[in-house]
């Protein structure tokens, strides 16, 4: 049996202290401002070329399965793939991706349909597409009222830009009043986060799309390849009939890499073992090896100001935990597929679980501080790799002590003991022995 370690982010995210002003906006100048957006963002195209966006069908309504059907020309044979849908009210972002190779360099024709879903609200989607991190085009289409009759909802935002070389942007908002967003992205290094779409979704007391700039009490960012950031200290003044809010400097962490070729905990069956045993297996006592980690994903962490305190602190507020087999490197000699090597290997599974589930919980619970942000953000980076370490030689400690009483499955009266012994601690992991 192999156990390897956890992975996860490394960099988490934050946002800068700042005094929040109540404002209005003024409807007059809603058209200038507009014109003069629009114009600005239409020009945006990526490096690779543009892209055609069709609506499939072309007029939706609330009811119907919505598509998109993107085309083009593209510069080499390269062309855009793995689309990825990440919708934000009435923003809708795909990223696509290529995974790589030789890439022929001849003009290529291609087509991708992206599957979008309904859309229960109507009223007016924007779409930007990205490709390795760079817009290549997008488009607006209206949703129209179904079978209810009911009216598009007034929303405000989300809206999208793109960061220049030092990671600043500056985006804005005209409907239904007069708004300009701007800030300036890191990644927990210092680095500026450049050339990269950022959507921006202001969220009311309930955590809906704010109808007004008044109603805002946070802002959502999100950036393609990063962990999306909930800001909660910001500013917004007018000026000129015009609210601008600046959400200052945000920290973002990477979002981790995709999925390797796998299974999360579930019941496995020798199909699931698709290594290759390695050289002189057969001379060593175990007959069989799942290869399993413990992996953690931030989906979205917080950072503020704890102003009574007077210090800065940092929480994972959704944070995904998986117990993964990687198949690849999980193996079986010839002639040993028997019903209790299976079972043996499966309690391995399950023991890793009951790590996964403690893990989990610990690290829900862990909060950072620091005397700024960035202070902070170190402090829970710290706590998290403390924690995670911990767990995980826990783990491994008892996978070995598993396979020591068991003699790798073949004591049948200790694996018993031991299925028993798994089964109690998967109902309670409070249980289980604790690091």
């Amino acid at each position: 049996m192999v156990t390897k370690g956890s992975q996860g982010c490394k960099q988490l995210q934050g946002q800068a202290p700042a005094r929040s002003y109540r404002a209005r906006a003024a409807s007059a100048i809603l058209l200038l401002v507009a014109a003069v957006i629009f114009a600005a963002w239409g020009g945006a195209a990526g490096p690779d070329g543009a892209v055609e966006i069709e609506i499939v069908p072309p007029h939706p309504i609330t009811e119907d399965s919505i598509a998109l059907v993107l085309s083009g020309t593209w510069k080499d044979s390269c062309v855009p793939q793995a689309p990825e849908v990440m919708i934000l009210g009435s923003q809708i972002t795909v990223t696509t991706s290529n995974p790589g190779g030789i890439c022929l360099t001849v003009l290529t024709p291609w087509q991708l349909t992206v599957p979008i879903g309904t859309l229960s609200f109507p009223g007016w989607y924007s779409v930007v597409v990205v490709h390795n991190g760079q817009p290549i085009g997008g488009i607006e289409f209206e949703v129209r009222t179904g079978k209810d009759g009911s009216a598009p909802p007034v929303m405000l935002g989300p809206v999208v830009g793109v960061t220049d070389d030092e990671g600043r942007f500056t985006v804005a908002l005209v409907t239904p009043m007069a708004a300009q967003f701007s800030g300036r992205l890191f990644d927990l290094d210092g680095e500026p986060i450049a050339r990269q779409s950022v959507v921006l979704s202001p969220k009311d007391a309930h955590g809906r799309l704010s109808g007004s700039v008044d109603g805002i009490v946070s802002i959502d960012v999100a950036v393609p390849g990063y962990v999306p950031s909930e800001i909660t200290e910001f500013t917004h003044v007018t000026f000129l009939f015009v609210t601008m809010v600046s959400v200052g400097d945000v920290c973002l962490c990477r979002a981790p890499d995709r999925e390797e070729s796998g299974a999360l905990w579930r019941v496995i069956t020798w199909d699931d073992f698709e290594g290759t045993p390695p050289e002189g297996a057969d001379k060593e006592p175990e007959a069989a090896r799942i290869a399993i980690f413990l992996k953690h994903a931030p989906k979205r962490v917080q950072v503020w100001l704890d102003k009574a305190a007077r210090k800065w602190k940092a929480k994972y507020t959704k944070i995904e935990v998986t117990n993964f087999m990687d198949k690849s490197q999980s193996w079986v000699l010839p002639g040993h597929k028997t019903a209790a090597l299976l079972n043996h290997e499966q309690k391995h599974f399950d023991l890793n679980e009951v790590y996964r589930q403690l893990l989990q919980e610990a690290l829900e619970k862990l909060e950072g501080e620091g005397d700024t942000q960035r202070d902070a953000l170190k402090d829970l980076n710290k706590k998290v790799a403390e924690t995670t370490a911990k767990f995980e030689a826990e783990a491994k400690k008892q996978q070995e002590r598993y396979d020591k009483e068991t003699d790798h499955g073949r004591n049948a009266e200790k694996q018993a003991e031991w299925d028993k012994r798994i089964a109690g601690w998967l109902a309670d992991p409070s249980t289980s022995p604790q690091p």
